[in-house]
């Protein structure tokens, strides 16, 4: 459970920062956000259409699956402590796009 707070908190002061600031940048600038513990380590704008990578498993993402927006595609890790590795990725719409919701999914307790 402090794992899924810790990268919540993080979550929301990565969409909390002001939004006019952000659209004025590049998706590529994300990558030089600083944010204490936490390491970007991908941030790419995606034209679409994309296909989504997929992966096997129990919560396998399906063949074929293609995204038809375009978004910034951020990725990274957060060490809180130095026992602890969390990664995450957030898509982010472009700020003209974007209906001012906020939908977050992850693991759902299969991991250790």
């Amino acid at each position: 459970m402090r794992r899924h707070s810790v990268i919540t908190l993080y979550l929301i002061v990565l969409l909390g920062i002001n939004t006019h600031a952000i659209a004025q940048e590049s998706c590529e600038s994300l990558k030089s956000l600083q944010i204490p513990n936490v390491t970007i380590t991908l941030a790419e704008a995606i034209i679409p259409p994309w296909d989504v990578p997929q992966q096997t498993g129990f919560l396998a993402t399906q063949a074929g699956l293609k995204v038809n927006v375009p978004f910034c595609r951020v990725a990274g890790y957060s060490a809180p402590s130095s026992d602890l590795h969390i990664g995450f990725e957030v898509w982010l719409p472009q700020a003209a796009d974007w209906n001012g919701r906020f939908l977050a999914s992850g693991n759902p307790g299969f991991i250790g």
